[in-house]
């Protein structure tokens, strides 16, 4: 069982990403997120489109060897509303210090009381800090991703 949340905002932004390109040229994924836990097996979809940006995604995870993400934390009131991937830079990098092209992280929030995730976005719950977690997402079980992760400090204020 793969834990995925929000997993139709990391659909949406990956095939977001690939419309802007032709399926073929590498292109950067936007960034999703996760929430809840969801089995999902190897991509397979009837759009093709689609099909080819998960393979993509499941190939940038396996070949990620190191997480960056800036900034290292973020501020947010009780109520506010952030989409991840347009306040935070995150990128991977494989074995060679390259840059990952495709690269999805899958979010995990370590107190979901502080901060949580609603319809693709960190929401502040209540005062308090937690941190948010960065880690490859692969949607297919076969593909096997290492284990790193990169974190960012959260801070919910009144």
């Amino acid at each position: 069982m793969v834990r995925i949340a929000g997993i139709l905002g990391v659909l949406l932004s990956l095939e977001a990403c690939a419309r802007a390109s032709a399926p073929p040229a590498p292109a950067p994924i936007q960034q999703g997120t996760i929430t809840t836990e969801v089995p999902v097996g190897p991509a397979d979809s009837s759009n093709p489109l689609l099909s080819h940006v998960l393979r993509r995604a499941n190939a940038a995870a396996a070949r990620a060897d190191t997480i960056l993400v800036q900034p290292d934390s973020l501020i947010l009131h009780v109520g506010q509303q952030v989409a991840p991937w347009r306040v935070l830079t995150i990128e991977a990098r494989d074995r060679s210090d390259l840059p990952v092209l495709g690269f999805a992280p899958y979010f995990v929030v370590a107190d979901t009381s502080v901060v949580g995730f609603e319809g693709g976005v960190l929401v502040g719950r209540r005062v308090g800090r937690t941190l948010l977690m960065l880690e490859p997402l692969s949607l297919d079980p076969a593909v096997q991703v290492r284990d790193i992760r990169a974190g960012v400090r959260l801070l919910v204020l009144p």
